[in-house]
Parts: C-alpha cells; sequence; structure tokens
C-alpha cells in the first residue's frame, strides 16, 4: 500500500502541473487543495484499520483543517520578501504552531466543523492582492481574472513529483505509526500545497505564487467537504456507501469550483 500512496502524490502533483499548463497558476491551484490525497490515503486507512479508526483520524485532520490554510496565506505572503526556503521555513512553522494549538483547544466536532467550513473562504480575504506580471515565463496577465497557461518543461514537472514523493513518505511513513490525533495533523499538511510554491516562486515570482495559493485555497473547500461528509457519514451508512457519497460531494464542490 505504501507504494500506491506514494504514486497518487505523483499523480497529484503531475495533474495540477499539466493544470498549470492549460489554465494556469490559479487553476493548479484548485486541482492541487482538491482531495486528491487525502481521499485515498484515508480510504487505505478505512480498508487496514477499519470506520473507527478512519473516523478519528479524519476529524483530527478536520481539527488542523484551518492550520493549512494558514501555512497557505504564510507561503503567499513571505513571498514578497523572501526567497522559497525561507518561505517553506516560516509557512510550516505557522502550520505547526496552529495545528498543535488547535489540538490542544480539543474544540468539540460542531465547532472545528463551523471553523473548518469558514476558514476557506475567510482566507481569501487575506490572500495578497497584487496583479501584474512576474518572472520571464508564464507571465501572468494584466487582468488576474483570466487564466494564462504556464509553459513548465517537462524535467521541472520531474523535480516537482520527486520532491512531493519524497516528502509525502516521511509524512505518510510517520502517520501510520502514530496515535490518531498525530496521524490527523500529518495528514493536514499541505504536501503538494507546499511543493508547488517552492517551484512557482523563483521561476514565476511571487505574484503567480499568490495566485497558485489563492486557487489552492478555494480548491480546499472539496478537501474539507469531503473529510466532513466521510467523517459523519462513517456513525451513519456503510463505510463503502459513506466514501462514495463523500467522493461524490466534493466532486459536486469541485464542478461549482470550475464554474464560477
Amino acid at each position: 500500500m505504501f507504494p500506491l500512496k506514494l504514486l497518487l502524490i505523483a499523480c497529484t502533483v503531475y495533474l495540477s502541473s499539466l493544470a498549470a499548463r492549460r489554465g494556469g497558476h490559479g487553476l493548479a491551484g484548485v486541482v492541487t487543495g482538491m482531495p486528491m490525497i487525502i481521499g485515498p490515503i484515508l480510504g487505505l486507512v478505512l480498508m487496514d484499520h477499519g470506520p473507527t479508526v478512519t473516523q478519528s483520524v479524519t476529524w483530527a485532520t478536520i481539527t488542523c483543517f484551518p492550520a493549512t490554510l494558514l501555512h497557505a496565506l504564510a507561503f503567499s505572503h513571505a513571498a514578497r520578501r523572501f526567497t522559497w526556503p525561507v518561505c517553506l521555513l516560516l509557512a510550516t512553522a505557522v502550520f505547526l504552531v496552529a495545528a498543535a494549538a488547535l489540538t490542544w483547544l480539543a474544540l468539540p466536532q460542531g465547532w472545528a466543523a463551523a471553523l473548518a467550513v469558514v476558514a476557506p473562504s475567510l482566507s481569501q480575504w487575506f490572500m495578497p492582492r497584487e496583479h501584474g506580471t512576474s518572472g520571464t515565463q508564464g507571465a501572468l496577465s494584466s487582468d488576474p481574472s483570466l487564466p494564462v497557461a504556464v509553459q513548465i518543461p517537462a524535467s521541472e514537472v520531474f523535480w516537482r513529483m520527486g520532491a512531493a514523493v519524497a516528502m509525502a513518505g516521511a509524512i505518510i511513513a510517520g502517520a501510520d505509526h502514530f496515535p490518531p490525533f498525530v496521524s490527523g495533523l500529518l495528514l493536514a499538511i499541505p504536501i503538494a500545497g507546499a511543493v508547488l510554491p517552492c517551484f512557482t516562486l523563483p521561476r514565476y515570482g511571487h505574484v503567480a505564487t499568490a495566485k497558485l495559493l489563492k486557487g489552492f485555497a478555494r480548491g480546499l473547500n472539496g478537501f474539507c467537504t469531503f473529510c466532513l461528509a466521510l467523517a459523519v457519514l462513517l456513525s451513519w451508512v456503510n463505510p463503502a456507501v459513506a466514501f462514495v457519497l463523500a467522493l461524490c460531494l466534493a466532486a459536486a464542490v469541485a464542478w461549482v469550483l470550475k464554474r464560477h
């Protein structure tokens, strides 16, 4: 199962890069934010450990979900002034502090769910509002509402996939051996959402990075929908049915995001 999990990570990064080639950094971010990684991983957890453990891990992930958005916010604002290693370090520190605080608070499930639902929309208000062009390749249009295709070399796609797989391998290996609340925290770490900005910033600039992460925050609505639906439905219906219904709801959110 472990190689399969890593393959899923690589496929997500590949699809996100393909989306950037077709529709620009914003679309790549939306694809990255969808539950393309957490969905299959929780499906494997469900198969291996059953609904009780899966539900606990899912609720822990929901609890830490706002920290994922804070990671994106921290990276996007730091990108204005710093290089990608500094941005990644700052964003990861913000994520870990926020996730630890949310775990320590042990919010009731209703409050955790409500916070997770509103967090993606709130994050949009605090994302950098910068327009114009950035970088020499894949420059953004002066009209930020227009998608701009990005010319991503095949070699860069390869390195993106390799970096994501390496990061995911360390995280998933740890998640399989820790208690549910720690596993949930680890699974909430935005793997693709951390890797892709590190490649986008040096090549395309901070404006493109902000656009990518704003799209990522929008796509996380699908992530949130999937996790909440799965956590609730596992208490009411057959685990396989719960998983399929959660995927369908996430797909519906993706359709709405695509149209708007």
